[in-house]
């Protein structure tokens, strides 16, 4: 004998089954995603995001000690202007004020009381110990940058290619770039005046004006070489990329070549 049991009387447990189903099946899902979420930021972080920072890095120390050693020394040059006029370069300007324990006679600076003096000296190993940090981070770059990307170190120079790569993002950005666009990073504001006024003249190269090879070209090949130049960090940063031979030597050489 088969019982019947009612609608009513089924209905409420089975919609007390489903709620709970379809509950724990929401919170599987979410921590599924939460999973799939952290997984693909710990694979996001590639090691030239970490020559991209240390590259952002060494330029706002930059900013800084540039900004504090020219306070230094105007504030150093009342108390010994001739030290001060006596180094133009800000670096061995602190580095000289750090190894000079008394003023030389019938210096046209006033007298300082040991406080005064005490918190200038401060300010000074600021600054030194700025550039020493400037100096780690530099090494760093110059390892980071052989290491993940060698060809692009041998043909741009560490410092201008991990710039390069800053700009553009990442090395997958950098090496998808033509090289027309290579050649004008860093000159974007240029670029858009000549967009907005067709007078002014077009830009010929952006950062990669600082290469060395640039900067030793006659006046009238520099575009050429800027040219050249970009084209073969296009092609550095693509053999790098999908982790080719080295080849830098060969592309720095048809750089010169074209330099000469």
């Amino acid at each position: 004998m088969v019982t019947h049991i009612g609608g009513s009387e089924m209905a409420e447990p089975l919609r007390e089954t489903l709620r709970a189903l379809r509950s724990t099946d929401r919170k599987l899902l979410r921590e599924k995603n939460m999973e799939l979420t952290k997984q693909q930021l710990r694979e996001s972080v590639k090691p030239d995001l970490l020559i991209v920072n240390a590259s952002n890095a060494i330029e706002e120390v930059d900013k800084v000690v540039n900004a504090l050693v020219k306070r230094l020394r105007e504030w150093y040059a009342l108390h010994d202007p001739e030290l001060e006029h006596a180094n133009h370069d800000h670096r061995a300007f602190v580095e000289a004020v750090l190894a000079k324990k008394e003023r030389a006679e019938g210096t046209m600076g006033g007298e300082l009381t040991d406080i005064d003096l005490k918190i200038i000296d401060d300010e000074t190993r600021t600054v030194h110990a700025l550039y020493m940090q400037r100096d780690k981070l530099v090494d760093y770059l110059e390892t980071a940058m052989q290491e993940q990307a060698p060809n692009v170190k041998r043909v741009a120079g560490a410092t201008i290619g991990a710039k390069l790569m800053a700009m553009a993002g990442s090395l997958q950005r950098l090496s998808r770039m033509p090289a027309s666009t290579v050649q004008l990073l860093g000159a974007e504001t240029a670029l858009f005046r000549h967009l907005r006024n067709r007078r002014a003249k077009p830009p010929k190269h952006g950062i990669i004006f600082n290469h060395i090879l640039l900067q030793r070209a006659k006046r009238e090949n520099r575009g050429k070489v800027a040219r050249t130049l970009a084209d073969k960090i296009s092609i550095a940063a693509k053999v790098d990329f999908f982790k080719g031979e080295f080849i830098g030597d060969a592309l720095y050489a048809q750089v010169e070549a074209k330099s000469i």
